[in-house]
């Protein structure tokens, strides 16, 4: 099982046509992020940075099939193939090599049928590989799907070429600057799909807006990585897999991709719904989206409801067009030309309508199928954020209280409090600071009774200050909140700090970190929190914390 005690920084490596640029193409320059890494479904990791898939596994080599095919290389020596017996059960894998080429015609890959590895079970009928509009300045491409694909689908195996660790590690000694991102470490060997694989090496990632998963199977009773759909994906859509590794400039360099993040840029998005989309005139700024007063900008009869904060459920047909609920507002630029996506942030009807308080139009728009998960791709908002900044900027009770139904809505409704933006800020990071001590305290009630929800899990992801949500909050001075932190998870201390390891070590000195600027009064109220039973806090940690106790005080540093 994962050490819950690690912290993990994660995110991908694959494409560095993730970085985006600013406005003069030149790199942003901002520092490094933090977070903890989750574990693959139906495998057991062991916590390793820079790896992008991991699953822990005794078995050997030869009870692998990856449909692996060599390919001369620096140290070729290496690459090991494996070979399939022909048995009545595997006889259904002999590929034929015009088979491989239709399929890569089919897929738009520009493989060599050489480097292309098929397997029998791939669904080339329902992915296509094609340039993703954001990333079109490198040339950074991603899979799509053809058609509609149901959640539960196995739509391929995930096949390249294989090493031993040993051997990797070799290659990637004897070869500076490789590619690791196309690397799956599974049990005590490596498939690397950089320059030989399927389709899936194509998929690119996110680690809130994931549609697809690995899982280990079988297939002829070898040993393999399935993809599998873990949500209805529609046509259209580009498929999203969580990496499970760390990249340090991924939080602040790179897109925050989603499923609408297609082909199409955004003149293009234009034109094809062009009956759609109209001028509108901005008659106020709107600081939150980057727009400015008089700012022409397109929108669609639904997101001109929304601007104008009117019911959608009023308005006449033709501006409650299901159609348009994923349709962005754009940026019009000079003469007829539309601000790129890569140029500037879009943001949606949801996005608008959590930004404004329109419960009634956030209710609609999600039973009608808006993603409520959608992120900017520049600064990685999200209607959970939106609707907290929202709250912050409510003047009145009625208004505040108008927000937290918005944002129970969207929890309700399986929103990913996982998400972060460009500071590694969780949405549980921002309520912190945002929400007032009993709204916050009616947010984690409900979390609580989420069923989809692992609340504990929430404590695994840590900001660029390598702050978790009760560690940040300590750091806040919020002890109210840190106490119903604590009482949603009873088993934190246990989980992350008691121990001997350099990772437990190091949650502890965030915790001591948090708490140094404290107050004799506040390090008292911060030991009579902590003296609760249900924290099951040992003395040895609490030495190992830096209290001590002192007469007349339970605890003191």
């Amino acid at each position: 099982m994962q050490d819950k005690s690690k912290r993990v920084r994660k995110f991908p490596q694959k494409f560095n046509s993730f970085l985006f640029q600013d406005s003069e193409s030149k790199k942003l320059e901002k520092s490094t992020y933090s977070k903890k890494e989750k574990s693959p479904s139906n495998a057991n990791t062991n916590t390793n940075t820079n790896k992008k898939r991991k699953i822990d596994d005794s078995e050997n080599a030869e009870n692998l099939l990856f449909f692996t095919k060599t390919k001369k290389r620096k140290i070729e020596e290496v690459v090991e193939e494996i070979s399939i017996e022909s048995t009545e059960e595997s006889s259904a894998d002999s590929i034929e090599d015009s088979d491989v080429e239709e399929s890569t015609d089919q897929l738009g890959v520009d493989q060599s049928s050489e480097s292309y590895i098929p397997s029998s079970i791939d669904r080339t009928d329902l992915v296509s590989v094609r340039v993703v509009d954001l990333l079109k300045h490198s040339g950074g491409r991603g899979l799509f799907a053809a058609t509609d694909i149901a959640a539960g689908t196995c739509i391929g195996i995930y096949t390249g070429d294989l090493f031993s660790k040993e051997e990797f590690a070799t290659f990637l000694e004897e070869n500076p600057g490789t590619d690791k991102s196309y690397a799956m470490f599974f049990g005590d060997n490596v498939v690397d799909a950089q320059f030989n694989g399927n389709f899936t090496r194509y998929i690119n990632c996110s680690d809130s807006q994931d549609n697809l998963e690995f899982k280990e199977g079988y297939l002829n009773y070898k040993r393999v990585i399935k993809v599998f759909a873990t949500k209805d994906i529609k046509a259209g859509q580009q498929l999203l897999i969580n990496y499970n590794t760390y990249d340090q400039k991924a939080s602040k360099y790179y897109y925050f991709l989603n499923p609408e993040d297609s082909s199409l840029s955004a003149e293009q998005l234009r034109d094809q719904h062009a009956a759609s989309f109209q001028q509108y005139k901005m008659p106020n700024a709107l600081a939150q989206f980057n727009l400015k007063k008089n700012e022409i900008i397109l929108t669609t009869g639904l997101g001109l409801v929304v601007l104008e904060d009117q019911s959608i459920a009023k308005a006449k047909p033709i501006h409650r067009k299901v159609d348009e609920v994923s349709l962005p507002f754009l940026k019009k630029g000079r003469g007829s030309s539309v601000v790129d996506f890569s140029k500037t942030d879009t943001f949606t009807p949801l996005m608008l309508a959590c930004f404004r308080g329109q419960l009634a139009n956030v209710n609609w728009l999600i039973k009608n199928g808006a993603n409520l998960n959608q992120q900017q791709n520049h600064s990685g908002n999200c209607p959970l954020f939106l609707a907290l900044e929202g709250y912050s900027k409510a003047s009145s009770a009625k208004e505040k209280n108008n927000f937290i139904k918005i944002i129970e809505l969207l929890i309700e409704n399986q929103a990913n409090l996982k998400a972060h933006d460009r500071n590694d800020k969780t949405f549980l990071h921002k309520a912190v600071s945002i929400l007032s001590t009993k709204d916050f305290q009616k947010i984690i009630h409900l979390i609580c009774k989420q069923k989809h929800i692992n609340i504990a899990e929430l404590f695994s992801y840590i900001d660029e200050d390598n702050n978790d949500i009760l560690t940040f909050c300590l750091q806040e001075k919020q002890l109210a909140k840190a106490g119903m932190l604590l009482a949603a998870n009873h088993d934190y201390f246990h989980s992350y700090m008691f121990g001997e390891s350099a990772i437990r070590s190091s949650n502890r000195k965030s915790f001591t970190n948090a708490i140094e600027e404290y107050s004799e009064t506040e390090l008292d109220e911060l030991g009579e929190l902590l003296s609760h039973k249900y924290l099951k806090i040992k003395p040895s940690l609490y030495t190992a914390l830096g209290f001590k106790e002192t007469e007349g005080k339970r605890f003191a540093l």
